[in-house]
C-alpha cells in the first residue's frame, strides 16, 4: 500500500529454490491471498512458475529471471508460446552476444552482487552452529578473497555471492545500443548511503545524461566484455 501510494509498482521476488515444503508453508501462512496485491513477480524456477499459475496469476504479470534458459531467440520463442513476454538478460553473455539475441524485452542487470551458488543445505546447520537467525556469513578462498553468504532460515537455504558487485555504469554507450526494456540494480549488503549513492549515479548517467561519476569501490563487469565461456 505504501509503494502504491507513492506511485510505485511493488513486485515479489520468488525464492531461487521453491520446493514443495516451501509451497506448503506459503499456503499455510495465507500467502496465496496476498499474491493478488502485487503488481508483478520475478520468477526464478519452473516450480514457482507453476505455483503462480495455479494461484490464478496471469502470465502477463511474470518476469523470468536469468536462472531460466533464455540464451537465444529460440528459447524466448518457446516462452512466448506460453504467453511470457518479459525476460532477464543472462549474466553469461557479453554485449555482442546480447545484441545478437536481442534484449528489447529484457531487463538488463547493471549493478549488484551476482549470486554464484544457492545451497539447499545451511552451512551453519551442517557445522552444528544453527542459531535459527538470518544473517550474513563469509567464505574465504585459497587466495584470501571473501565471498559473502546470506542464510535464509525460513527455508534453510544459503546464497553465495560474488566478492565484488557487478557495475556497468561506465558501459553506458554499449547499453544504450542494446536498448533493453529496463535496467536492474540489485542491492544486498550495501548500506543505506551506498544504496542511495549508487542509485543516484545511475539516474544521473542514464536518465539525466550527466557525466559518469567516479566509482571508487571495487567492482566487476562480469561477462559483459568476456561473454560465454
Amino acid at each position: 500500500e505504501t509503494a502504491h501510494a507513492s506511485g510505485k509498482e511493488c513486485w515479489l521476488i520468488l525464492p531461487r529454490i521453491f520446493r514443495l515444503d516451501i509451497q506448503k508453508s506459503w499456503d499455510a501462512s495465507g500467502m496465496g491471498g496476498i499474491l493478488k496485491l502485487f503488481d508483478g513477480f520475478l520468477v526464478r524456477n519452473l516450480e514457482a512458475y507453476s505455483y503462480l499459475l495455479k494461484k490464478g496469476i496471469s502470465q502477463k504479470e511474470l518476469l523470468l529471471d536469468n536462472w531460466f534458459y533464455v540464451f537465444n531467440r529460440e528459447a524466448e520463442a518457446f516462452w512466448r508460446e506460453q504467453q511470457i513476454w518479459q525476460f532477464t538478460a543472462p549474466f553469461e553473455e557479453n554485449a555482442r552476444e546480447l545484441q545478437e539475441k536481442g534484449v528489447e524485452n529484457d531487463e538488463l542487470p547493471v549493478y549488484g552482487r551476482i549470486p554464484l551458488m544457492v545451497s539447499a543445505q545451511c552451512f551453519q546447520k551442517t557445522l552444528g552452529r544453527c542459531m535459527k537467525t538470518p544473517g550474513v556469513l563469509e567464505l574465504k578462498d585459497r587466495k584470501g578473497v571473501v565471498f559473502p553468504v546470506r542464510n535464509n532460515c525460513s527455508c534453510c537455504q544459503n546464497t553465495i555471492y560474488n566478492s565484488t558487485p557487478l557495475n556497468l555504469l561506465e558501459n553506458k554507450k554499449e547499453i544504450c545500443t542494446l536498448a533493453p526494456a529496463a535496467l536492474r540494480l540489485s542491492f544486498t549488503f550495501e548500506s543505506g548511503r551506498e544504496t542511495e549513492d549508487t542509485a543516484r549515479r545511475f539516474v544521473e548517467t542514464f536518465l539525466e545524461n550527466k557525466a559518469i561519476s567516479d566509482e571508487k569501490r571495487d567492482f566487476t563487469r562480469g561477462h559483459f566484455k568476456r561473454g560465454v565461456e
